[in-house]
């Protein structure tokens, strides 16, 4: 046995550290949408969708399917596993194994009860549609399993057992009953009208997700017209977007560009005519500017002044 989980020694240290910052990382643009339903930053919303998403790369990746062998070539060739098809072969595991299969029973049976809760208490689901969800995410799972993570390993290296979709659906159905004496998530106050005076964090998120989508833009734009991608010519295309979307649309928009439309926030915390409202874009184009393309040194620089400055101020250097 011990020698079996050597195999996954470094894949395993590897997940544990790259999996808080993952989540981090996928939880960010997700953020978004409670943003453009309430249109106001609900940080018991924050907290909930990081954790949200923390469990499902945990259960759908971490616990399930991670990590994998480190030899992929001497683990198929000595490894060979049989999928089991048999419904409640767990009962004869139990009164073989004794603790060992119980354990293992009630791990599958708690590893899908917060799938169940968040459904219908977080995400408002009722109780059918999220007893579906369960499954369908289970079956995910051992589909995941069978095929090797999709062909990504060039053998299975799990067990497709057909009592994990029984007992997960069953931790999906607890939860969904334990939600029953829980709070409500589902529902929160929406703020009216268009955010002038957006916070740090939030600006930051909307920044980071246009961004974004003119990167991937300048990528198909790239590979569009000349047929191949390549560094020198995606930056190139990408600062011409950032310059269109991120620097010029939100002097004609009310200080809005298309993601803090769609949260509902402006850049502008004021009115701004002639001059005024010139040179405050100007000011944000060559902050902006220096935090992307200038040396190392200077931007963190200046981020650092930045940060400084709005930590006393409660504001940005240009507005």
């Amino acid at each position: 046995m011990l020698s079996f989980f050597s195999s996954f020694s470094r894949s395993f240290a590897v997940s544990l550290l790259v999996w808080p910052l993952f989540s981090l990382l996928l939880t960010l643009p997700i953020l978004l949408y409670p943003y453009m339903k309430y249109r106001r930053m609900v940080w018991r919303q924050v907290v909930l969708w990081y954790i949200f998403v923390l469990y499902l790369v945990a259960v759908f990746f971490g616990f399930t399917n991670y990590p994998m062998p480190d030899d992929p070539q001497q683990y198929c060739s000595l490894v060979h596993i049989t999928p089991n098809l048999i419904p409640f072969q767990f009962v004869f595991d139990i009164l073989k194994d004794g603790t060992r299969a119980i354990l293992q029973v009630v791990t599958n049976v708690i590893l899908f009860v917060p799938l169940g809760i968040y459904l219908t208490n977080f995400f408002g689901f009722k109780k059918f549609p999220s007893l579906v969800i369960v499954f369908l995410g289970s079956l995910l799972i051992e589909v995941m399993q069978l095929t090797g993570f999709f062909s990504l390993y060039p053998c299975s290296y799990r067990l497709f057992d057909v009592d994990d979709l029984m007992l997960n659906t069953l931790g999906g159905w607890l939860g969904m009953a334990a939600g029953g004496i829980l709070p409500d998530l589902s529902k929160e106050r929406s703020a009216e009208g268009i955010n002038h005076k957006p916070g740090l964090f939030l600006r930051f998120l909307v920044f980071c997700t246009d961004y974004l989508a003119c990167y991937f833009t300048s990528a198909i734009l790239v590979v569009l017209f000349t047929g191949k991608l390549t560094a020198d010519t995606l930056i190139l295309y990408n600062r011409i977007l950032c310059g269109i979307f991120i620097i010029i649309l939100p002097y004609f928009t009310g200080g809005q560009t298309l993601f803090a439309k769609l949260t509902w926030i402006s850049i502008e915390d004021k009115p701004r005519t002639g001059w005024a409202k010139l040179r405050f874009y100007l000011q944000r184009a060559v902050f902006i500017g220096i935090c992307l393309y200038a040396p190392r040194w200077l931007s963190s620089l200046t981020i650092l002044v930045f940060l400084v400055y709005y930590a006393f101020k409660h504001r940005f250097p240009y507005d």
